[in-house]
């Protein structure tokens, strides 16, 4: 559900019933954040490969699981309900032990990854908090602090982009009224 138009997959024909088809969920149905899209399929499938890119593409040097915990705490920051429910089922999903994402996600909730996480990919989350809510006070020697936890140039660049991705994400979901009514997470 939104607060502007949308058309149901029932009702799509086009490029909107091609991307509708790419997008169907095991029970055939188009989720909330794709349905919304309808106005603008091509718009649609731009996202989708960003975020498939950004979160789960082969060559990607860090894992789904930390990825989608990027994912969850830029929605955390911007305080997006529908992303968060989402990506902390993601982090589920793709953690390597549910304990541990159980812990990761409550950290992240909170505000508080220094609480769970350390190292390197506490380095990364302190970035990602400074990237979303002060995106304008990062400089270089930020990022030399990332290294200097161990992150190589390509994993730095794998977090700001996921963060980039989730930004878009919440303002989009965000501004349009997205809601999770009816949505099952997976």
């Amino acid at each position: 559900m939104a607060w502007i138009t949308t058309v149901h997959e029932n009702d799509a024909d086009g490029d909107l019933a091609k991307a509708y088809d790419k997008a169907k969920k095991l029970d055939g149905s188009i989720g909330n954040f794709g349905r919304a899209f309808s106005l603008k399929p091509h718009m649609y499938e731009t996202f989708m490969k960003a975020y498939r890119d950004a979160c789960y593409h082969k060559e990607n040097v860090l894992p789904p699981w930390y990825q989608e915990a990027v994912a969850t705490y830029v929605s955390v920051l911007n305080g997006c309900a529908f992303c968060v429910a989402h990506h902390s089922a993601s982090l589920l999903k793709h953690s390597p032990d549910r304990n541990f994402a159980l812990g990761a996600i409550g950290a992240l909730a909170a505000k508080k990854p220094e609480h769970f996480f350390e190292g390197k990919e506490l380095a990364g989350l302190l970035y990602v908090r400074q990237l979303t809510v002060e995106p304008a006070s990062v400089e270089e020697t930020h990022i030399e602090e990332l290294r200097e936890a161990g992150l190589d140039d390509e994993s730095i660049l794998e977090i700001n982009l996921t963060a980039g991705v989730f930004a878009w994400a919440n303002r989009y979901v965000s501004g349009l009224g997205i809601s999770l009514e009816g949505e099952e997470l997976s």
